[in-house]
């Protein structure tokens, strides 16, 4: 053989191998993900005084699902195996310290959620339904922040149930 002709047959080899260890597939073929339950997430409600605490979950929600290799994660609840909803049932900051001036240095934040885990369809049968509760205490004035923390808590705490009711 000549080493001009087993030189393309191995770079053909090579791209062949290339293309199928990317995840590329032939039109009407299962994708890579094909096996794992396709999940929606709802926006979660708001029951509480705090704008917008409910789209912080909601987002730490599904990055935290999304970085998942068990679960594919769905835009149309049509197409979901599994409906994940729930909401924000309390949200409150306390200040516990204060300073030798008599100003707050330190508060305590309280977030607690519900949500459910349900099969679509008609009978929207009842997978698993829990509360979670997380506190934290900072220092200095930014809530954001801490609810975004909390939120992210929240959200591997929710995960971490939801796959041992589905796979353990």
């Amino acid at each position: 053989m000549r080493p001009r002709l087993l030189i393309n047959l191995l770079v053909a080899a090579l791209l062949l191998l290339g293309c199928g260890a990317c995840g590329y597939h032939r039109e009407g073929q299962q994708s890579p993900a094909a096996g794992r339950p396709r999940l929606y997430i709802e926006l979660f409600s708001n029951d509480t005084h705090r704008a917008f605490a409910n789209d912080v979950l909601t987002v730490q929600i599904i990055e935290r699902f999304a970085r998942s290799p068990l679960f594919s994660i769905v835009e149309n609840p049509a197409q979901a195996d599994l409906l994940l909803g729930g909401g924000i049932s309390r949200y409150e900051t306390a200040p516990i310290a204060y300073s030798p001036l008599d100003t707050i240095s330190a508060y305590k934040a309280d977030l607690t959620m519900w949500a459910t885990l349900r099969r679509p369809g008609a009978e929207r049968e009842m997978v698993r339904r829990g509360t979670l509760s997380t506190s934290q205490d900072y220092i200095g004035n930014n809530p954001d922040l801490v609810l975004s923390q909390s939120a992210e808590r929240l959200a591997n705490d929710l995960y971490t149930q939801v796959t041992d009711t589905l796979f353990w």
